[in-house]
């Protein structure tokens, strides 16, 4: 994915370069609880010669007692296997107690000036478990020169009368939504917005997480530290528990009132089109990956241990 980054007062603007509805799946049989999913991946396209790899990832929510089995295959849109990337087929087994698998697709970098190309990853033959999302769009995002930014003199796109004002969606909208998951952002893409404003903080993995406070007490149904937890045990947390809508992340008001409560544990199933996931905690490597062509405005927040180097991740 190109990138192009603005950074001032530690905030990172990021604007990317260049969801399918699932079809019928008449070869999948249904389990009572359990639905399979494949969400979107972009990718850099990269330099002649390189490669990179797109990973699909395939989500069982919630874990099944048995075993869930699927075929997957790709496609093309209008990036064409064997020259853009490499055809994938196969297939995937969920054991008991499994949530995530990946598929893997390798992208074939060129050095040609064009825009960003797609195919995709069908999910079929699921057995033991319900159809989700079962068509995942790939983007390979170009990274040449139709990137660059203006040369010094040329017109200032930020001065056109259709950029003048931005609407930006502040933490994913903070009040509307639980904030910095990717329910809110994806619903504040859905009404419009032109920005995504989020905050990062270092965990113990490594890792940059998008959450605004250096701990996850205000907003989730835990405590403690960002940065003395693993991706994995912040991927556990339900970051809507404290929300209500019209009001935001709360302590006070009736357990009735907290209507997203829940989803990301598996307790509640999700609004239609989402996911347990889309109520957690995530990484920006998923925000990168959700929304390759959307701007995004990212808050370094301080290092907690001063031992990382945010700008270099």
């Amino acid at each position: 994915m190109k990138t192009s980054l603005i950074v001032a007062s530690s905030i990172l603007f990021i604007s990317a370069c260049g969801n399918s509805s699932a079809p019928d799946n008449a070869g999948s049989t249904s389990s009572a609880k359990s639905t399979v999913k494949i969400s979107d991946f972009a990718v850099p396209e990269g330099a002649s010669s390189e490669t990179s790899e797109a990973r699909f990832r395939v989500s069982l929510s919630p874990a099944s007692s048995n075993t869930v089995t699927l075929d997957y295959a790709t496609a093309d849109i209008d990036a064409i296997a064997g020259d853009d990337y490499q055809a994938a087929a196969g297939s995937i087994s969920f054991a008991p107690g499994e949530t995530e698998k990946f598929v893997t697709v390798t992208v074939i970098g060129d050095d040609a000036d064009e825009a960003k190309e797609q195919f995709t990853v069908s999910l079929n033959k699921i057995t033991g478990a319900a159809s989700g999302k079962t068509v995942a769009k790939g983007t390979i995002a170009n990274d040449d020169g139709a990137c660059d930014l203006p040369v010094p003199g040329s017109a200032n796109p930020w001065m056109q009368a259709d950029r003048l004002l931005l609407n930006y969606s502040h933490r994913g909208g903070a009040e509307d939504f639980p904030e910095n998951t990717l329910y809110s952002y994806k619903k504040s893409v859905e009404l419009g917005a032109h920005v995504l404003e989020m905050d990062v903080y270092e965990n113990a993995d490594g890792e940059l997480i998008v959450i605004h406070d250096s701990t996850v007490d205000r907003t989730t149904d835990q405590s403690g530290d960002v940065s003395s937890f693993t991706t994995a045990q912040l991927k556990q947390m339900d970051a809507a528990y404290r929300f209500i809508p019209a009001v935001g992340a709360t302590n006070e008001g009736d357990d009735a009132a907290f209507t997203l409560r829940g989803i990301a544990t598996g307790e509640k199933a999700p609004p239609a089109g989402y996911d347990a996931n889309d109520f957690t905690i995530p990484t920006l490597e998923e925000i990168l990956q959700t929304f390759p062509d959307e701007l995004i405005n990212i808050e370094l927040k301080p290092d907690p241990d001063s031992t990382g180097s945010y700008a270099i991740k």
